[in-house]
């Protein structure tokens, strides 16, 4: 009898113990903040006794993602929960643009409203074109930044050459449709409807002054070269160049001579056609392979060509002019010059461009870090973006938006 009282007494004490045990880590800690600088403590439901709102459901759902050690960290949690719960209110709450987008993405309507609110001009012109198409509304077309894109778009809702949406683009139409190559509105349509026609005499309609560009036509409609038998070497070399740029034909370029400089000039054309800075290696002087590699860092934002180049000069100048055309501080930070990228910094910072938080956080000297957050907290009046500073500044920042 003794025995089973111990027995039973024992098992009471287990069951208590795993009951106390079960319940601590169930338990939510109180009082418990977000890391300051990390994330806003918003609301994306509704509050206590708000009807208006989400409802509790949502609120946990929001309270998932502010453990997040980070900003990438929580946006990627955001867009998870967004996607799991169908819960497009989500997506507003992330703060860098490829994860909204992300986001968004998961989301998609026939709604330009919709479309609106995607950063990137790639998604956001897919977006309208679909919508525009799938609701038949022409006049959504317009909304579309890519020219390719937004003919496409009208042409899929209207008539051939009436839709298109430039003056210039509806002669070229009618131009190419009728054969007239007097209709045409530029020399490159004068190129290609004399090669669509096989009719190299159509050339001729070329102003009687642009000489190389007659010869560069009858050499593109016929693959002839025409340019060979040139005897002025300027008109010559252009007359290569522009059958070259024509016709994509990298070979082409390297008939024309280094001589004014056409070859040089042919090769960066075609570099910037093809988005490859490889073909800038086919320069024969190397300032102007590194020129040719600058041109391409700032057209596209790739520091990729400016790696390979090997004057420190020229090196810093890619960076700098990279990083001033797309408006990111923190390319920046590949500048070898201290004094040379304080000057990057503090030109982009100052230019009045609207900048990036993602992109200020990763500003590597702290003086201009803080200036980039302080600024782009300015730019957009949002106090929120001022907790990324050291706290010592935030009272300040908040100040400067008033």
């Amino acid at each position: 009898m003794a025995n089973y009282c111990l027995r039973l007494a024992a098992a009471i004490i287990l069951i208590l113990a795993a009951s106390l045990l079960l319940f601590g880590c169930t338990q939510k800690k109180q009082g418990q903040d977000s890391p300051k600088g990390q994330w806003p403590n918003v609301d994306v439901g509704g509050q206590e006794g708000d009807d208006s709102g989400g409802g509790q459901e949502e609120v946990e759902t929001k309270g998932l993602c502010l453990d997040s050690p980070n900003v990438l960290a929580k946006d990627s949690c955001l867009v998870a929960l967004a996607a799991k719960d169908s819960n497009l209110t989500l997506c507003s709450y992330i703060y860098t643009t490829e994860k909204k987008d992300s986001c968004l993405k998961n989301f998609e309507q026939l709604n330009t409203s919709y479309c609106l609110q995607y950063s990137s001009q790639a998604l956001k012109d897919d977006c309208i074109y679909n919508s525009a198409v799938g609701l038949s509304s022409i006049n959504d077309c317009n909304l579309i930044s890519s020219g390719e894109k937004r003919l496409s778009c009208l042409e899929a809702l209207a008539p051939a050459c009436e839709s298109k949406p430039t003056e210039q683009e509806v002669a070229r139409c009618k131009a190419m449709k009728q054969g007239k190559p007097e209709l045409c509105p530029d020399d490159s349509c004068v190129f290609d409807l004399a090669k669509d026609k096989s009719d190299s005499q159509m050339c001729n309609s070329i102003n009687a002054t642009r000489e190389a560009a007659t010869i560069a036509c009858k050499s593109y409609s016929t693959g002839t070269d025409y340019c060979s038998q040139e005897p002025n070497l300027v008109k010559k070399d252009y007359c290569y160049e522009l059958w070259a740029e024509k016709s994509n034909n990298l070979t082409l370029c390297g008939r024309a001579s280094s001589t004014y400089g056409y070859s040089d000039s042919c090769y960066l054309n075609l570099t910037l056609s093809r988005k490859d800075y490889t073909v800038c290696q086919e320069s024969s002087a190397q300032d102007k392979r590194y020129s040719c590699y600058i041109e391409f860092a700032k057209a596209f934002g790739d520091l990729s060509p400016c790696e390979v180049i090997s004057s420190e000069t020229a090196k810093n100048n890619c960076y700098n002019s990279a990083a001033s055309s797309t408006g990111r501080a923190s390319m920046c930070n590949n500048i070898s010059t201290y004094a040379w990228r304080r000057t990057c910094y503090s030109g982009i910072i100052q230019s009045g461009k609207l900048l990036d938080l993602f992109d200020c956080t990763q500003v590597q000297l702290e003086e201009w870090k803080g200036r980039c957050i302080s600024t782009l907290a300015y730019q957009i009046q949002n106090k929120t973006i001022c907790t990324f500073l050291p706290t010592s500044e935030v009272n300040e920042c908040e100040r400067q938006i008033g």
